[in-house]
């Protein structure tokens, strides 16, 4: 049998103090142990941890509180319960719980990223470095690759996903599983659209566009999204998503 795996200590690693970073949970018990470590290995750590569970049916808040009693995370963490936040509340869920997580974060800097994914060590540090260098940046983009553990799935990433260098920096929609903002720039479009369950981020990166929002493009800022599609999933992921770009307006060209 495994030995368990104790979580890495974090005491020491420098904290950037105008930073929170959030994210939303919902029957992530199979996935949350990789996340939290993976934030834990980060170069840098934010000063502020919000946590959303849209009221899980598995155990995913009790092993979050697990694995924070063994390390010094539990001192930046916030983790709230929202029920509402969940599909029987709301029809995007999703974008609630990012609302809800960033008015209840108290940084001016937003860095968000899914659970479900794995954090590179240094993207934390990439993806929030634009905001100190230029003042009048009010977004910015990282990308994600595919962390993959079958031959179809990296099948899949490879006509799925776009290579970082190949994005156009000018018009980028970021996805929401790397991307920071300024919390006075989520403020300005109104936060998240919850108005239906698919495409909230692209949304969500159009309304910051229209107003004038300021975008850098970072494409080193990674994170890695677990591609867990069989070819059923995949075709039906691909409506879902074609469903929310529809109903979102995403793919007219003169949308900025």
């Amino acid at each position: 049998m495994d030995q368990p795996r104790e979580p890495y200590q974090t005491q020491g690693v420098r904290t950037i103090s105008n930073v929170s970073l959030i994210c939303t949970v919902y029957n992530e018990s199979k996935t949350i142990r990789d996340f939290l470590e993976s934030i834990t290995q980060l170069t840098v750590l934010p000063s502020e941890i919000v946590i959303v569970d849209g009221g899980s049916k598995d155990d995913t808040v009790n092993l979050i509180r697990e694995f924070l009693r063994k390390t010094t995370l539990e001192n930046i963490v916030k983790i709230i319960v929202d029920p509402s936040c969940n599909l029987s509340s709301s029809p995007s869920p999703v974008a609630r719980g990012r609302n809800v997580a960033i008015r209840n974060s108290t940084r001016e800097i937003i860095a968000c990223t899914d659970a479900g994914c794995i954090i590179e060590k240094n993207w934390l540090e990439k993806i929030v470095a634009p905001f100190s260098e230029s003042s009048s940046v009010d977004v910015v983009s990282g990308w994600y690759l595919a962390d993959v553990h079958t031959f179809f799935q990296r099948c899949l990433s490879i006509i799925y996903l776009i290579a970082p260098e190949s994005v156009d920096s000018e018009r980028v929609l970021p996805s929401s599983r790397s991307i920071a903002f300024k919390k006075s720039a989520w403020a300005r479009v109104g936060g998240y659209p919850e108005r239906g369950l698919w495409g909230e981020d692209s949304a969500y990166g159009i309304q910051l566009r229209r107003a004038g929002c300021k975008f850098v493009y970072v494409p080193d800022a990674i994170v890695y999204w677990r591609i867990e599609f069989t070819l059923f999933s995949f075709i039906k992921s691909q409506y879902q998503y074609g469903f929310g770009d529809g109903f979102h307006s995403i793919l007219v060209l003169n949308v900025f």
